[in-house]
């Protein structure tokens, strides 16, 4: 039969994929110029039921329209044939997304794929299918390249399709998610305890002249400084806690509220958010150990002049970021190396200092996007944005100011937004 279908990388997923009927699929292919031909074993969850299935498909054709061959498979039958195709393997979750009179087989990756996200729909004509107006959620179509083929991608990786259409930065937003999403209990129970820089923070937000304030924290996380703030007792505090990852706002939410701070919890990537915020709104915007996920330097200026736009005058901006402290540099030498290696021998377009470092939970190997900002850059971002600077230093793991870049664990940056910039 013919299979007619488009395909689109995506660049975010519908709140509500988790009402979705949803599957998880383990497929291979086999070697020896047989990689067009597939074993797939589907377990589907419907209305509280799941069912398994297994088949053998074979493709003929690339692009839009293509030739396929399916026939069911016993489980013994696909356990024999999988011998032959587990070298090159998916692991991937769909959800069978309603769109209009279309679904939408919205595919999420894992393992060495984790990060990519794809949207497949099948159509009963050509005709039909150019007719098609994709969601806006639906960001590059892939339907004629090869590189985003299933086959391909099982062998291959992602690694050219990314690069070649300039998707990493969407990719690396979803790993971030990912990560997050996977690991919010764990991550909370293990971030309970007081930050050391987390005293500078408290004591600006105390200073504040004003006795009523509105703080955003973007990377909010499992809301960390949230409990810090229940320490504040002479302030009403309106808290807006904004984050990629909706399992750690819910384990944000768990927090006990004192009567004198109102909460709200966003969950969005911190550049969109603030480019809708209200100007001369806020009085306080927090960022701890979240501005380092930032990809490139335009996302980062721009979620300086946002966070400008949005405050009052002599409003704080208050940041912390992870810096190369001795210990970091031992502890990830190698990907440090291999960072400054592409960067001034193969020319990279990435920073030097853009990491991917590694976490290893259960059987599951993570990597999160890192960027080590220097004083320097730092310094830049903020003063070319407007603000003027009242600290900048690194901090060490115990909280004290130093001057010593290798004793630092972290740089701690206060801004105000001044009437009259000096």
């Amino acid at each position: 039969m013919l299979e007619i279908e488009r395909k689109f990388l995506l660049n975010e997923i519908p709140n509500d994929i988790a009402t979705c009927e949803k599957q998880e699929i383990l497929q291979g292919y086999f070697k020896e110029n047989k990689k067009n031909i597939r074993v797939r074993k589907t377990i589907s969850y419907k209305k509280g039921r799941k069912y398994t299935s297994y088949t053998m498909t074979k493709k003929q054709g690339s692009g839009l329209i293509r030739q396929e061959i399916e026939k069911k498979l016993s489980e013994k039958q696909f356990g024999d044939y999988r011998e032959f195709a587990k070298t090159y393997q998916i692991k991937k979750t769909r959800y069978l997304y309603p769109h209009k009179k279309q679904i939408i087989e919205i595919n999420q990756f894992h393992d060495k794929l984790d990060g990519l996200r794809m949207a497949e729909i099948e159509f009963g004509s050509g005709e039909e299918s150019q007719k098609f107006i994709p969601p806006s959620r639906c960001d590059k179509e892939v339907t004629e390249r090869k590189d985003a083929n299933n086959s391909y991608l099982a062998v291959y990786g992602m690694n050219k399709l990314i690069r070649n259409i300039n998707y990493q930065d969407i990719i690396t937003r979803f790993q971030l998610k990912s990560f997050y999403n996977q690991e919010a209990k764990k991550y909370s129970q293990t971030r309970k305890k007081h930050r050391s820089d987390a005293t500078m923070i408290l004591e600006a937000i105390q200073n504040h002249p004003n006795k009523e304030i509105k703080i955003i924290e973007i990377g909010c996380g499992s809301g960390r400084l949230l409990q810090h703030l229940q320490e504040i007792n002479n302030k009403k505090i309106d808290y807006i806690g904004v984050d990629l990852s909706e399992n750690l706002l819910e384990e944000a939410k768990k927090i006990p509220i004192k009567n004198n701070i109102k909460t709200e919890f966003i969950c969005s990537d911190m550049v969109s958010y603030l480019a809708e915020c209200s100007q001369e709104d806020i009085d306080i915007v927090v960022g701890i150990a979240s501005f380092q996920h930032l990809t490139n330097k335009k996302q980062r200026f721009l979620a300086a002049k946002y966070i400008y736009r949005c405050l009052k005058y002599e409003g704080l901006f208050l940041m912390t970021n992870r810096s190369f402290s001795l210990r970091m540099v031992k502890k990830h030498r190698k990907i440090i190396i291999e960072s400054v290696v592409k960067k001034i021998i193969h020319r990279s377009k990435n920073e030097w200092n853009n990491l991917m470092i590694p976490w290893q939970s259960n059987d599951m190997l993570h990597k999160r996007f890192y960027h080590i900002f220097t004083k320097k850059e730092l310094k830049n971002i903020i003063t070319q944005s407007g603000f003027v600077i009242e600290k900048l230093s690194y901090k060490t793991k115990e909280g004290k100011t130093t001057d010593n870049r290798k004793d630092a664990n972290n740089t701690l940056l206060i801004a105000k937004k001044n009437i009259f910039i000096p």
